[in-house]
């Protein structure tokens, strides 16, 4: 069931992003939704995919965009990477968890109860490898808390889980 957007629905997300804890809203910084009712079709139907980046040569800032199978942009967003000294590879993870962190809000917003995982592509390599890794462990250990960015790395693991496992 596809609902048309409305501007109490709008008003409503607003205030729900407004509502999210500190570190969730400034992944929602440069928010922008180009087509509501668009992007809640392409999710239903399998049929959205995002892609992310990040980058820190000055100052470290992702970004990420949805769009539906015809590359019709549906949603962009970008913002600065917190940290000490962020690094390219925190700030890609940010992308990606950025994205993640809206999937989720965004589904639970509209009550979307059943989807196919959205397709995403992220082009740094060591992100992807290193949440495949930290997916495949159930419990954390000393020496893997202490990697490059860990922190979000975990995150991405849980924003995952949850999104495929919405509760």
């Amino acid at each position: 069931q596809i609902l048309a957007p409305t501007q109490q629905l709008t008003t409503t997300w607003r205030s729900k992003c407004q509502a999210l804890s500190p570190w969730e809203k400034s992944l929602l910084f440069g928010l922008k939704i180009l087509n509501t009712t668009k992007l809640i079709e392409m999710l239903i139907t399998g049929k959205a995919v995002f892609t992310t980046d990040g980058s820190a040569p000055d100052k470290a800032s992702f970004g990420w965009a949805i769009a539906a199978a015809d590359k019709t942009r549906l949603a962009t967003c970008f913002g600065p990477t917190q940290g000490f000294k962020p690094s390219s590879y925190r700030a890609e993870g940010y992308g990606a968890l950025s994205v993640l962190r809206f999937l989720i809000r965004f589904i639970q917003h509209h009550q979307i109860e059943t989807m196919p995982p959205p397709q995403g592509f992220c082009d740094n390599e060591s992100i992807v490898d290193n949440v495949k890794e930290a997916s495949s462990h159930t419990e954390h250990f000393a020496n893997t808390t202490l990697k490059a960015a860990r922190a979000v790395i975990n995150e991405i693991v849980v924003s995952r889980r949850e999104l495929l496992h919405p509760p």
